[in-house]
């Protein structure tokens, strides 16, 4: 499998949120960046967009398209951005973890 694609692992949360809506310029990239998540190329971002498309598997994360469905999201729908965090921050905390190795 390819682990550069937004659609690695059927891991891809679709996140909505009007402060996605200053692009590169969001917190919500710097926050992902920070993190370590890399976009899957500059290509692809229209002014006004409030939704991404981000793969914990991959750590790629994509801005929305109109029109275009990039990969089919987890749940088959959006969250909010505080909603991934919290999902995130799970994920995080056993990272570096056998799968089923669970913490206290």
């Amino acid at each position: 499998m390819d682990s550069n694609r937004i659609s690695s692992g059927s891991s891809a949360f679709l996140i909505k949120d009007d402060e996605l809506k200053k692009g590169w310029y969001s917190n919500f990239i710097a926050f992902l960046e920070k993190e370590g998540f890399n976009s899957w190329g500059r290509k692809g971002h229209f002014p006004g967009i409030n939704w991404i498309y981000v793969n914990l598997n991959s750590k790629i994360y994509a801005f929305g398209i109109p029109g275009v469905g990039l990969t089919i999201p987890v749940g088959n729908h959006a969250i909010t951005k505080s909603e991934f965090v919290q999902i995130y921050n799970i994920y995080k905390k056993y990272d570096t973890n056998h799968p089923l190795k669970m913490l206290d």
